[in-house]
């Protein structure tokens, strides 16, 4: 039967050839409890529970051939127990381990300790408890938050499973997923008014002439994408009905630019139907490229127009429903453009504003534990991330560390979470002007109590 693999730091104390460990501790965590003498109250009042260090005592058979060899054997024992903060593997069920450092080694060499002695080893766990062979980790995929109020979202409870017998320090990695994404408006799928200009028109004239008086006929007003996909693109305000009889006269309403238009016109150019009219409402939004993302309800998108007669035009839209990556139309909430506010197709962008969150909290339950970083700024920007880092015994103890800027930690109020047994929760709230998408992903070690 193979012997259980005891080691530090790798070199094995129980190869059952020459080191064989004769006996080992076996128990909980020592607590120093805080007591509190109150008069005529029979007995103490506990205040509080100090965790202290755990020493161990580990007797190890030393076994060679010959008193060199014994000797040989303990120097190598020595020089492997003289290296700090190893790994210290008793366990025989898994790889579980203390990190411990050999205070004390000692092993009398008698008349009758010729080829085998014992050596007493102690050791020194400044952590009590026993790490897990291997690290766990939490995924949460990316998160669509949902507005609680003003700017502040939240992802909802986020259960993280784990091992061991005791709580455990996590690595905590938030990303804002919140990229920008950039897309043109596309043309209606059947405009009312898709004809071609049939002649040559000059910059500042009062009126163009057309193929076709498909929906040119009535009273009143028309704007229509002119020379859509050329550098003369414009959107422009004509007078209804269209006259003459072929090619037909579309003179320029006074409401556009004075009644001129404000670029040159080849004849051939398409002229038809702007895909979104002032004052009109709509529930869609055609997209000229399929969206490079996934999209949810609440985000909202800015439609924008850099008009060369009435000046930049927007209009922000909300999602309604989400949509598919390669998704080619938007459904929005109802939305009604304003009076100026015409928007053409190929010349109006589309756009994801990318978001910044300026603050978050983290809460951990079943403990109610509270993390606070707030005052962010534009710092946390799509792309990048933010470190936690809930280890007090690591190099610089608890801290919050952003991407741009990872050796200056960022302030935080309350309390690091913890990882505990069985099930953990966490919920995030994060601070921003529109729906982020974040991602939350926890590494940590298991850690048991014996």
């Amino acid at each position: 039967m193979a012997l259980p693999n005891y080691s530090y730091g790798g070199f094995s104390i129980n190869d059952g050839v020459t080191y064989i460990v004769t006996k080992k501790e076996f128990g909980v965590v020592p607590v120093q409890e805080t007591l509190f003498k109150i008069a005529r109250l029979p007995g103490m009042k506990k205040t509080g529970a100090i965790v202290n260090e755990r020493r161990l005592t580990l007797p190890v058979k030393v076994i060679a051939p010959s008193r060199v060899a014994l000797e040989q054997a303990l120097d190598n024992l020595y020089a492997a127990l003289s290296v700090p903060q190893q790994r210290l593997n008793l366990h025989a069920v898994d790889g579980r381990y203390y990190i411990a450092d050999c205070v004390s080694a000692t092993a009398p060499l008698g008349p009758g300790d010729v080829v085998s002695t014992t050596a007493t080893l102690q050791f020194l766990c400044q952590q009590p408890f026993l790490y897990a062979a291997s690290q766990s980790q939490y995924g949460s995929g990316e998160l669509a938050t949902s507005l609680i109020s003003g700017t502040n979202w939240q992802t909802g409870s986020l259960s993280v499973a784990s091992s061991g017998t005791v709580f455990a320090y996590p690595t905590i990695t938030l990303t804002n997923n919140s990229s920008a994404s950039t897309n043109t408006l596309a043309e209606p799928a059947t405009p009312a008014v898709n004809t071609t200009v049939s002649a040559n028109t000059a910059v500042l004239a009062t009126s163009i002439t057309v193929a076709s008086t498909a929906g040119l006929t009535g009273t009143g007003t028309v704007t229509l994408d002119v020379s859509p996909g050329t550098g003369n693109q414009e959107a422009a305000t004509f007078n209804l009905p269209a006259t003459g009889t072929g090619p037909y006269t579309l003179t320029v309403a006074s409401t556009y630019n004075g009644g001129a238009l404000t670029k040159a016109h080849t004849s051939g150019d398409t002229i038809r139907s702007v895909t979104f009219t002032s004052s009109t409402s709509y529930a869609q939004i055609p997209l000229a490229a399929g969206l490079p993302q996934a999209v949810y309800a609440g985000q909202q998108f800015v439609l924008t127009y850099v008009d060369p007669a009435r000046g930049t035009q927007t209009q922000t839209v909300t999602i309604a429903t989400g949509a598919a990556a390669g998704a080619t139309t938007l459904n929005v909430t109802t939305f009604t453009t304003s009076a100026s506010g015409n928007f053409p197709a190929g010349a109006t962008s589309v756009n994801y504003a990318s978001v910044n969150i300026t603050g978050f909290t983290l809460t951990q339950n079943p403990d109610g534990m509270v993390l606070q970083v707030l005052s962010l700024g534009t710092s946390f920007a799509p792309g990048t991330t933010i470190t936690i880092d809930c280890d007090p015994t690591s190099a610089n103890g608890f801290t919050v560390i952003g991407s741009w800027a990872p050796n200056t930690p960022i302030a935080f109020n309350g309390m690091f979470p913890v990882v505990e047994p069985n099930t953990t929760t966490l919920n995030l709230q994060v601070i921003a002007t529109t729906q982020p998408l974040v991602t939350v992903q926890l590494t940590w070690t298991p850690r048991w109590l014996s």
